[in-house]
């Protein structure tokens, strides 16, 4: 029987590994998770082991009551901040670059009309 938690503690362990920009791949090598039991696990086939979920929290520096409960610590909510602050980032840079290409098109607008 597949614990009725499953789903949410990979969609967490999902959401981590996509903060932090990681690969299965590395997840799996760094917490020493058997690849089988990793993807077993991630598709919700296989409960995951108390084992494996003390490596992942070590890992992604939360706790356990993150992965199996959902309860967001400053450590996760840290590092959700930091990973919007760059998309805010890269977001400003983009309008700036596009309100100077707009700039541009209305001073050429301009001259065209002279």
């Amino acid at each position: 029987m597949v614990n009725i938690f499953n789903k949410s503690i990979s969609d967490r362990i999902l959401k981590l590994m996509e903060l932090q920009d990681l690969t299965a791949y590395a997840v799996i090598k760094h917490c020493n998770i058997p690849k089988a039991s990793f993807y077993k696990c991630i598709d919700n086939k296989s409960e995951w082991k108390v084992e494996h979920l003390l490596e992942l929290s070590k890992y992604f520096e939360v706790t356990i009551d993150y992965l199996v409960s959902g309860i967001k610590y400053e450590s996760v909510l840290k590092k959700e901040n930091e990973k919007l602050k760059g998309e805010n980032t890269k977001l400003s840079l983009e309008v700036t670059q596009l309100s100077k290409i707009v700039e541009a098109v209305e001073k050429y607008n301009k001259l065209k009309r002279r």
